[in-house]
């Protein structure tokens, strides 16, 4: 709704509170029956504000608002439910076979900040079906716990790896331990050693 010109914006107002149209080249209206869902990624009462968007319309649209989080700030599994889900679409093609996620990969997916939304997981799921290289390469940065010794940077990553598995599982140690290929046992005594070591930290500082 952002992009629709304010001319624009004055036609459809008056359609949705006179409730007919007019064809080109005919002065009959004609009685419409309609509901409109519209989307839009910015703030229309702002926008209403600075006038850049009709306020009459503004509030004709808003009349039931429903507002979707953006990929990053939904539940751990979202990500890779809706990759997978766009990666089985393209294995209807015939003839095609796609290989399942590994964990490092689920890893990747539930750990990236994903700035472009489902229409970038979809086109990376996409091309992950495809066979072509589907990573976005990113640049070198230092490490935030660069300053810390080689035993905790290698517990922070451990730790790191066993909370996305537990996401990735609906938080299920069973299934996690799996997608980490090793024991039930270990992963919960990991759990309890590095959960106790990171809250011992907090502490301390």
């Amino acid at each position: 709704m952002r992009a629709c010109p304010l001319p624009a914006q004055a036609k459809l107002l008056r359609v949705l509170q006179e409730r007919t149209v007019t064809r080109l080249g005919s002065n009959r209206e004609i009685p419409i029956d309609i509901r409109v869902v519209s989307a839009t990624k910015e703030d229309l009462s702002q926008l209403s504000a600075e006038g850049q968007f009709r306020g009459d319309l503004c509030y004709r649209l808003i009349a039931a608002e429903i507002t979707l989080l953006p990929l990053r700030a939904r539940g751990h599994d979202a990500a890779i439910l809706l990759f997978e889900h766009f990666m089985n679409r393209m294995a209807e093609r015939p003839g095609r076979t796609i290989e399942p996620l590994t964990v490092q990969e689920a890893d990747w997916i539930l750990s990236y900040a994903w700035p472009g939304n489902v229409r970038q997981l979809k086109l990376l799921a996409e091309r992950r079906a495809l066979g072509f290289e589907w990573r976005p390469r990113e640049k070198a940065t230092a490490p935030a716990d660069a300053d810390a010794s080689l035993p905790e940077q290698v517990d922070r990553f451990e730790l790191r790896l066993i909370e996305n598995a537990l996401g990735a599982s609906g938080g299920k140690t069973s299934i996690a331990a799996e997608r980490l290929k090793i024991p039930l046992r270990t992963l919960n005594e990991k759990l309890k050693r590095l959960s106790g070591r990171r809250e011992g930290t907090e502490n301390d500082g």
